[in-house]
Order: C-alpha cells, then structure tokens, then sequence
C-alpha cells in the first residue's frame, strides 16, 4: 500500500498538487519497472543457461535426457537479453518489455515446428584412429566431410528462459513499482 500525503495549505495549492501526483505515480512506476526487469533479466541469465564447460554429470540440476537450461556455449544468446521500458503520458501507462535480438532466440523461447532448408557446408568428423595422437585432440584427428544442402524436418519444443525468468521475478517486479512510485511521489 502507498500512502500519499499533501502537506499543502490551500485549495490551489492542494489541487496542484493532486494534479502533479499523476506524472510522478508514472515516472516512478517506470522507474519501479525498470529496475524489475533488469532483475529478470539477471534471473534468465543466471538460471535458465548452463555453461557448456561445467555441463558434466555432476554439475546437472535435472533428471533425463535432456537439459530444461540451455548450454552456454559462445555466451550470444545470454548476453544479448536485454530490457526496455516506455512511458507512454497520453495513456497514462507504462510498458515493459524483456528480450533478445538474437534470431535463434525465439525457437528457444517458443519452440518450432517445420521445415528447416540446410545449407552445403564442411563437417569436421574425428577420425577413428584418435588416439594415435596419445589422446589429445589435434587437428591431425579430425578429417572433412562435405554435406550437401538439403532440408530436415524440425520439432523442437523448445526451452523458455524469458517467460519463467519473468515469472520467477513478478514479487521482486511489484516491490520494485511499489518503492519507484513511492520515491517518485516522497520527492520534494
């Protein structure tokens, strides 16, 4: 609950004050919303991907075949989760907005069902006779193999990490208004 009060004397001055209270509720809700959904994106960052180097048996927090995280490999999905928020006055709202510019990003988030048209390229296969090498893998292990273009059907249901981070963050998103707005209006 937020409690204002309006230390004015006067009718005028009380009604200007009142008709300021609006734009300052805004301002702090946007402030508020801001603040709330930098935390979910750190929540999608932190829980919802695993790096790919401590992705061993022992290091996994689930039971089966597949991981619910998403392995970490190169760090671009991850680190381009980004926030915005909108203050729209006409309206009298304010928009929030989590997400990512990075293509493949929505087939984690969503899923997909379809056709998928692979281009030609190179496929490094390890040769069968790797240890040779005392075990290491250098590039004498590893031969070429070409793959022509072609097209794979694809059902991936798909791995969210936006929406559950956003879920898990909604108590942190309305404490974080509550204490925007609250600042915003307290402000002398």
């Amino acid at each position: 609950m937020i409690i204002i009060r309006i230390k004015e004397t006067g009718l005028e001055k009380a009604q200007d004050s009142v008709k300021q209270l609006l734009p300052r509720i805004l301002t702090g809700a946007e402030i508020g919303l801001n603040r709330g959904l930098q935390h979910a994106v750190g929540v999608s960052q932190r829980k919802y991907f695993t790096d790919y180097v401590n992705n061993t048996r022992a290091n996994r927090r689930f039971i089966g075949p597949v991981s619910p995280l998403l392995r970490n490999q190169t760090r671009t999905l991850r680190n381009s989760i980004t926030h915005s928020t909108r203050l729209d006055r006409g309206a009298e709202k304010v928009v929030g907005a989590i997400g990512t510019n990075v293509v493949y990003g929505r087939i984690h988030e969503l899923g997909f069902r379809g056709t998928v048209s692979v281009a030609a390229h190179s496929r490094r296969v390890r040769d069968i006779n790797w240890t040779a090498g005392g075990g290491r893998e250098t590039d004498d292990n590893f031969t070429s193999q070409e793959v022509k273009a072609h097209t794979r059907w694809m059902n991936y249901a798909g791995r969210p990490y936006l929406r559950p981070a956003v879920r898990d963050s909604i108590p942190i998103i309305i404490r974080e208004i509550r204490k925007g707005i609250a600042q915003e209006v307290n402000r002398v």
